[in-house]
């Protein structure tokens, strides 16, 4: 109930400063790369002799403050789309953190949920990195840095986000089947 607080007040104050943050130059692609960086963590999976045998060999060795630091970075930067799009229709903050806190809430409620699946049922794990990846490129792609770079509507965001996302998910299902044949042998 902590976190759904905390992450509440984070977010109730982002719709203060994101309208200014989203014209500001590297700011999605920074974002877009962080998610990136966490969706290849996401998509690491132990093989099944670890999840076996109990070892987990890549264990988060960390304090409380870092988590919740990696937390808060994680979901601001899956929803910054969703705090530009908050603020083009209000900057009423205490709306915002109501809203924000009853959609939090059972979502932490379902993290065991998740969790478990996710520890089950490997290939859940991949779909949602592919999810991830599919955020990140969009998020990179709508920065000013790349989107004035790029030649006025000849690549598709929305195109080059989806092949991302399910090349990234092919080569991590490809590699998650090689790392299970080989603790076959």
């Amino acid at each position: 109930m902590c976190s759904a607080v905390i992450l509440t007040i984070i977010r109730a104050l982002l719709v203060l400063a994101v309208g200014r943050l989203a014209l500001l130059s590297g700011v999605q692609l920074g974002l877009g790369i962080v998610l990136f960086a966490l969706a290849i963590r996401t998509a690491t999976i132990d093989s099944p002799q670890n999840r076996i045998t109990g070892r987990h060999p890549k264990m988060l060795n960390t304090s409380l403050l870092k988590l919740l630091g990696l937390v808060m970075i994680t979901d601001f930067a899956v929803s910054f789309d969703n705090l530009v799009a908050i603020v083009a229709v209000t900057t009423h903050v205490a709306a915002v953190a109501i809203g924000v806190f009853f959609s939090i809430v059972p979502l932490l409620l379902l993290l065991p949920v998740i969790t478990k699946v996710f520890t089950e049922m490997p290939w859940v794990q991949i779909i949602a990195s592919g999810v991830m990846t599919q955020t990140a490129v969009k998020a990179m792609m709508k920065d000013p840095f790349i989107r004035d770079r790029l030649p006025a509507h000849s690549v598709n965001p929305a195109h080059v986000s989806l092949i991302a996302a399910v090349l990234f998910v092919a080569i991590e299902f490809a590699m998650y089947i090689r790392k299970i044949r080989a603790t076959r042998k």
